[in-house]
């Protein structure tokens, strides 16, 4: 096999099928002194699979290029810094929760949705604060892939969503609601009544929503037979049709 300035040379300047042999070979020849040019070729080269290859060959070292990801990530351009989030994500390795973490305020949608997933494929507990910003997120990706990260169980963000419920944006206290009853998180029912007087139609919908989702549990069917006497009248016809839908 050539040695690694050989095969680095070959990552630089070989036409895509002899870049993706060069990153295989490097990823198979165990030495550390491939990760540098591996992770060059991961910020620069604009090839998906090349991409693909360079990332299974830096994931062979196990959590070894971690520190040379993090210092690429402070130069790299938002396409290095996806793809590093990315191999982040296949080492798989909690340490790399600041990058992430951080990675969710880019500017580029496509690192906030990328840092969204690895977070909860991780399983970075600590991430739930910032994971619940991202359910007001300007981008529709980010807010989905946010909800779906938020509702993983082992995220066992019960307790941050309810917390949530009295956030000062709109989006986040209804979307907090929905990822509640997407849970069935029954904890949360006396915090989701008492958010029943929130000044907004669609979180009061949503929290009605999120109670319906938990109606095995008796106080959640109270409160929405209560809700059918709410003072707003939109709010009671929406509770009243819930009420019936469950018969």
């Amino acid at each position: 096999m050539p040695g690694i300035e050989a095969l680095t040379l070959q990552l630089q300047t070989g036409d895509h099928h002899q870049r993706s042999e060069a990153a295989l070979a490097l990823g198979r020849s165990g030495d550390p002194a491939a990760i540098p040019p591996l992770i060059a070729a991961l910020c620069s080269d604009d090839d998906l699979n090349v991409i693909e290859d360079v990332t299974w060959a830096l994931t062979r070292f196990g959590t070894t290029p971690i520190p040379g990801l993090f210092s690429a990530h402070a130069s790299a351009d938002s396409h290095g810094r996806h793809n590093i989030v990315h191999v982040l994500g296949k080492i798989g390795d909690a340490s790399a929760a600041p990058i992430l973490i951080d990675s969710l305020r880019e500017s580029d949608r496509r690192v906030r949705v990328k840092a969204v997933y690895v977070l909860g494929q991780i399983g970075i507990l600590d991430a739930t604060p910032a994971l619940i910003e991202r359910l007001a997120d300007t981008d529709e990706d980010v807010r989905w892939t946010a909800f779906e990260t938020i509702t993983l169980p082992e995220m066992r963000a019960g307790p941050a969503l309810i917390d949530a419920l009295r956030s000062a944006d709109e989006v986040i206290r209804e979307n907090a609601a929905r990822a509640l009853g997407a849970l069935g998180y029954e904890a949360a029912v006396t915090a989701l009544i008492a958010a029943l007087d929130d000044d907004s139609f669609d979180v009061r919908c949503a929290i009605l929503e999120a109670l319906a989702q938990m109606s095995q549990s008796s106080a959640a069917r109270a409160a929405l037979g209560g809700a059918s006497a709410h003072p707003d009248a939109p709010t009671r016809a929406y509770a009243s049709a819930l009420v019936k839908r469950l018969g």
